[in-house]
């Protein structure tokens, strides 16, 4: 229901271009129309890192807007498996002194069975602490029974500020 309100709130209004619009729109064939529908209109300098596996799809659109800083996180996760486990989607960072975080506060998850894309959006992380941050990229997981889970790494985007 959520993603129906939002694809109608975004094909509503006046603030997209024809191109975006038309970006927005769904395409045939199966997985194409939902990641098309979720992918927001990128800005010249956002980056996209993204990630696919059997159980679902997802990927980040973010900005590095200094050596320690991201802004405009948006993330997004779709559930394809239908095996009852949720697939969801988080941002990764690399800081300069080498440790690797998982950003929580990116975390989207998918809404069931092809139920359509969660996401989140609008998130900024700034960790001047650990050092810069010299990548980031997209962790897209399978929530699997017991304490681990199957995730697989989108492509790193280096942070050109680094």
């Amino acid at each position: 229901m959520r993603k129906l309100w939002l694809f109608s709130t975004l094909a509503a209004t006046s603030l997209l271009l024809p191109v975006q619009a038309a970006q927005a729109q769904p395409q045939t064939g199966v997985g194409a129309a939902v990641v098309t529908a979720q992918q927001r209109p990128a800005a010249a300098d956002d980056v996209h890192s993204g990630a696919d596996e059997y159980f679902g799809f997802g990927g980040a659109w973010f900005k590095f807007t200094g050596d320690s800083t991201i802004e405009d996180i948006w993330t997004y996760a779709n559930d394809t498996s239908c095996d009852g486990n949720n697939v969801y989607a988080r941002l990764e960072v690399k800081h300069g002194n080498g440790h690797v975080e998982i950003v929580d506060d990116t975390t989207a998850w998918g809404e069931g069975c092809m139920g359509g894309t969660g996401h989140t959006e609008g998130v900024s992380y700034q960790h001047a602490p650990m050092g810069a941050i010299s990548w980031a990229r997209v962790i897209l997981c399978n929530d699997d029974w017991g304490p681990t889970n199957t995730c697989v790494r989108g492509p790193k985007r280096d942070n050109p500020e680094f």
